[in-house]
């Protein structure tokens, strides 16, 4: 899930209200803040897919502590004459988790997806919207699978392909943060990648014929030829699943050395600033 949560966190920082009532935030303000704010929040989904959801459980103080940060950043927005976090800005942030595995699969790295498991994924993502406070009437999850992935469709084309394509300088700037502070998790994200890469998701388009050019951000050569490596490992490698095994185990392994002994991020952040003090 790290690629594709990464995706579509930038493209919710696309959003002007909600990079708005992020801007009232210190969080998210420089790239150490990214860091700190981020780095958590892939140790909170280590804890939602793999623990019990019942009450005292590790789940349950992980769904504690995103509706704290909720609050906290509705306060914070509050507080500087802006508007705080309101139920459009919860359903659209609960498409970060679930729209693009659902709607752009494959250009995610995910396949071979059967019909039990999209559905119990979309249920998943309705029972924490619940518990975060999202109305049934506006839960996203709350349809069937079909209507979910409609929905979706209809998100990409009419909320967030309009505001990727201004290219706000805050929302490139705040894309940046978050790829430098998620590449010391997955070392292969770089910035240039992932703007692209989330721009040509974002058009028409649920599979890959041809991979695209990047034609977001201008490359020269060498970026422009990562890319389509990057693109090609997602659509065609992953498919593979001894490489997905593989790709997998780097993934649970980073994460295992971010929470012990971040060594990947002291070059970008210091060894004091490094360490994350977080546990449930």
């Amino acid at each position: 899930m790290g690629l594709s949560q990464t995706f579509g966190l930038i493209s919710i920082y696309a959003i002007s209200s909600i990079i708005n009532v992020l801007r009232t935030t210190t969080r998210n303000s420089t790239a150490l803040a990214m860091y700190k704010r981020q780095i958590p929040a892939f140790f909170i989904m280590d804890v939602l897919y793999t623990s019990d959801c019942e009450p005292g459980s590790k789940f349950w103080k992980a769904i504690s502590f995103i509706k704290h940060m909720h609050n906290s950043s509705s306060k914070g927005s509050i507080r500087a004459d802006s508007n705080p976090i309101n139920q459009k800005d919860m359903v659209l942030s609960q498409f970060l988790f679930l729209g693009f595995p659902l709607v752009r699969s494959e250009m995610c790295g995910f396949h071979g997806i059967t019909k039990e498991e999209r559905e119990g994924f979309i249920h998943f993502w309705r029972v924490i919207g619940y518990l975060l406070g999202i109305e049934e009437r506006f839960n996203l999850c709350s349809f069937p699978t079909h209507k979910v992935i409609d929905i979706c469709d209809i998100l990409i084309d009419q909320a967030f392909r309009p505001e990727i394509q201004k290219k706000l300088p805050l929302m490139l700037e705040t894309s940046n943060y978050v790829c430098t502070a998620v590449s010391t998790v997955i070392p292969e994200l770089t910035t240039t990648f992932a703007l692209n890469h989330v721009y040509n998701m974002v058009q028409k388009m649920r599979t890959i014929k041809k991979i695209p050019d990047p034609i977001y951000l201008e490359t020269n050569f060498i970026v422009g030829f990562y890319y389509k490596c990057m693109v090609f490992m997602m659509v065609y490698l992953m498919s593979f699943s001894i490489f997905r095994s593989i790709k997998n185990g780097i993934y649970v392994l980073n994460i295992l050395i971010l929470r012990t002994f971040p060594i990947f991020s002291f070059f970008k952040y210091g060894i004091a600033d490094s360490f994350i003090n977080f546990s449930m």
